[in-house]
């Protein structure tokens, strides 16, 4: 699926299967939020599942609990107690299943918040985030490119130590329900190029000056924002 593609074909699929589920279940009282909701819920998803992240797995299956517990008659349920399920699940789980790392991620230290904090030296890199935060420090004298998704989250990527030797790199972002803060050196300027649908990109401490460097900021924000900080 093309990256620029997948919001709709997510809508137009999950309308297709609450349209059938209609006629077994009383769908009278989803709102429109709500629908959007499942649709960003579903996409998490089969994210998870492509990354082969279990915990984001099991907390988009138990949002999807949470919102229709009245059809999966698990209405008694409180919220509390399947988010309580749902960490206790994805605690046990990691203990018996742990997915390979990709090689891109490395020096990698994790706090007692659970927040990834990584520093990077790659040309190119891509990082991921679901359902949690991390902060990435990037560090390389030849930056090139790179990729940031996150979904249900937050993330902080650091360039002020950062190089591009080529006239231009390209950051490509994924975000839904997230949000996004990249710190830049004054010398790169920003060209955004963008697709937000309620999302939207903040500029602060303009870019100063004219190195010949730029920075090509590019791909969708869905419900999340992206603040971009001159240091």
């Amino acid at each position: 699926m093309k990256k620029r593609n997948w919001f709709w074909g997510i809508f137009f699929i999950a309308a297709a299967v609450l349209l059938i589920a209609g006629n077994f279940w009383d769908f009278a009282y989803i709102s429109v939020w709500t629908f959007v909701l499942t649709i960003l819920l579903l996409a998490a998803l089969l994210k998870s599942i492509r990354k082969k992240n279990i915990s984001g797995v099991i907390f988009a299956v138990a949002f999807l609990c949470m919102i229709y517990a009245k059809p999966l008659g698990i209405a008694n349920l409180s919220p509390w107690t399947i988010l309580a399920a749902a960490l206790l699940l994805s605690i046990g789980v990691s203990f018996l299943y742990h997915p390979g790392k990709k090689e891109e991620y490395h020096h990698m230290v994790t706090d007692h918040d659970f927040k990834e904090i990584e520093t990077v030296d790659e040309n190119t890199m891509h990082f991921d985030i679901t359902f949690g935060s991390g902060i990435k420090y990037i560090n390389t004298d030849d930056f090139r490119g790179a990729k940031a998704e996150c979904s249900f989250g937050g993330m902080k990527l650091y360039f002020d130590n950062a190089l591009m030797q080529a006239e231009q790199a390209v950051l490509e972002v994924d975000l839904t329900f997230a949000g996004l803060e990249i710190y830049l050196p004054k010398e790169w300027e920003l060209v955004n190029r963008t697709s937000a649908v309620f999302g939207g990109v903040k500029v602060e401490n303009r870019h100063q000056g004219d190195c010949g460097h730029q920075l090509v900021l590019t791909g969708d924000v869905v419900f999340g924002g992206v603040t971009v900080i001159y240091v």
